[in-house]
């Protein structure tokens, strides 16, 4: 299952000229890069689409949410925060996926609890 995620133009090139194709170069060259990288830690890119004003990036559908926002969650519906096994479990998640990008030469420059998403492979839809 694939989701896509859609980011406009304007917001990433900017109205400045001189940088507007740096930019526009910068979009394709992540995307490439996030496309080497596979780990079952980490989504997998696998396309991008540019219209007139967005870009799409196609990927593989997380059924999840950000860690923020099961914090959130948890908090809202009195379950309080998670517990030292829960945390570990993702602690080590995240530092083998980002032990998978280091082995594809990535760096994520923004790793932060807002785009770090967990997903639940116990809700994935059965194939009949």
């Amino acid at each position: 299952m694939y989701a896509a995620k859609e980011i406009s133009k304007a917001y990433i090139l900017g109205d400045n000229p001189q940088t507007r194709q740096e930019r526009h170069e910068a979009v394709f060259q992540e995307v490439q890069m996030m496309g080497r990288v596979n780990s079952q830690y980490c989504i997998q890119v696998t396309e991008l689409i540019e219209t007139d004003r967005e870009f799409y990036i196609i990927q593989e559908y997380s059924n999840g949410l950000s860690i923020l926002d099961l914090l959130n969650y948890r908090i809202k519906n009195g379950v309080g925060p998670l517990s030292e096994k829960e945390a570990n479990l993702l602690l080590k998640q995240l530092i083998a996926g980002v032990k998978d990008l280091y082995r594809c030469e990535v760096v994520h420059r923004d790793l932060n609890i807002k785009n770090v998403l967990i997903h639940f492979p116990d809700l994935e839809p059965k194939e009949e």
